[in-house]
Parts: C-alpha cells; sequence; structure tokens
C-alpha cells in the first residue's frame, strides 16, 4: 500500500474493517461502496469527518474507476496530491484524539503500570 494511490476495500464481516484505516495510514483514498458511507451507515463518519473517499455502486465499476482515476491524476496530478494532503492532516488528527482519549481513560481508572 506505501506505494499504492488508491486501496480497494471491500466489506469483510463489516464494511468497518482494519484496511480503511491501513490505507490512511500508507496515504491511500480508500475505494469504498456508496452504500458503506451514506448517512446512517456504518461508515458515514468518514464523511462527516470530512475524508475523501472514492466510492462505487457496485465493485464490478472498480476497473473502469481505476483507468478515469489514472487518467485524472495524469491530466492534473496536484487534485489528487489534495486529497491525500487533505486526509493525511484528518487521519493525523483522528490518531492523536485517539491516543488522547485512550490516555486519559488510562489515567482516569488509576491503571499503574509495574515491572514486577
Amino acid at each position: 500500500m506505501q506505494s499504492a494511490q488508491f486501496a480497494p476495500v471491500p466489506a469483510g464481516i463489516s464494511a468497518e474493517q482494519f484496511r480503511i484505516w491501513e490505507a490512511f495510514e500508507a496515504g491511500c483514498t480508500p475505494i469504498l461502496l456508496e452504500q458503506h458511507t451514506a448517512p446512517g451507515s456504518v461508515l458515514y463518519p468518514l464523511r462527516f469527518l470530512g475524508f475523501e473517499v472514492v466510492q462505487l455502486e457496485t465493485w464490478q465499476q472498480l476497473p473502469e474507476k481505476l483507468l478515469q482515476l489514472g487518467e485524472q491524476m495524469a491530466r492534473n496530478p496536484q487534485v489528487h496530491a489534495r486529497r491525500q494532503q487533505h486526509n493525511n492532516r484528518l487521519w493525523a488528527r483522528v490518531k492523536g484524539a485517539v491516543a488522547t482519549r485512550i490516555a486519559q481513560s488510562v489515567c482516569e481508572s488509576g491503571w499503574q503500570y509495574t515491572t514486577e
């Protein structure tokens, strides 16, 4: 994924899965089905938070969509670069917020690390 621009992320057991977050971590733009990012669906928070993803109605559209994306990138590489920068900034903020929340939870619980 480190050298990919886009990462198709089909649903596994759930539409939300670690591959989405791996794609963001690698700097890829996830490709997802629209039904999973619609309001009220499990991945709607991605849109709510402002992440830019590529959406498909069906996976059969993937080959054509990848060709379109390649052509768009060839014509105007800045558009994709801005998308990646935008997602990278959001992903850094989300990771920071999660780390802060975990640290707060640990501190509030009085949990202490010992080496004994």
